[in-house]
């Protein structure tokens, strides 16, 4: 019984040891931040395409032709503006957002944050998938005070293998013990 009791013990210091798996979504992991005009088969060059580990700061320093810039947090994309102009309108106008390598949970939702106040933005602007978030803002205008605030959701994290094994692990003792305290 004492030797069951040490091991079951030992057994939960050990879960305390385990790295537990982040609800972090996007913070921490690399994204890819593309522009896309006229059409989605066509890079815009005038943009700061590439790879961003999302931190603290702005990722994006050129949004698309030195309009803005683009904060890219845990679960918000935030684009402002700081000349006024206006996109053209063509069959694609705006960015792409993509998990690269996979790291970040799937999205399955991305709103509108209220402190959005681009006029004529809206839901139909925003496309997404599990790695993919699409912006196409053909048409509309901005100034310098515009803001575009979006708002991203991801699926919950899934347990890594070794916090299963000590579940596992944890189980079986608890097993091993029930059997020997009846016998």
């Amino acid at each position: 019984m004492k030797r069951t009791l040490l091991l079951l013990s030992s057994a939960l210091m050990l879960s305390f040891m385990v790295p537990s798996t982040s609800s972090a979504l996007m913070q921490g992991n690399t994204v890819q931040y593309q522009y896309f005009y006229p059409n989605l088969a066509t890079n815009y060059s005038n943009a700061g395409n590439g790879n961003y580990l999302v931190g603290p700061g702005i990722e994006v320093a050129n949004l698309v032709a030195s309009v803005g810039s683009m904060d890219i947090s845990d679960t918000n994309l935030l684009a402002s503006f700081t000349i006024p102009s206006s996109f053209n309108s063509s069959a694609f106008n705006g960015f792409r957002i993509t998990d690269i390598f996979g790291s970040i949970a799937a999205f399955t939702s991305v709103t509108i944050n209220p402190i959005t106040n681009m006029a004529g933005f809206s839901l139909a602007n925003i496309t997404f998938d599990a790695d993919n978030i699409w912006v196409n803002w053909q048409s509309l205008s901005f100034d310098p005070n515009t803001i575009v605030s979006l708002d991203v959701n991801g699926s919950a994290p899934v347990p890594e293998p070794s916090t299963l094994l000590l579940l596992g692990s944890g189980l079986a003792g608890l097993a091993y013990a029930r059997k020997r305290f009846k016998s």
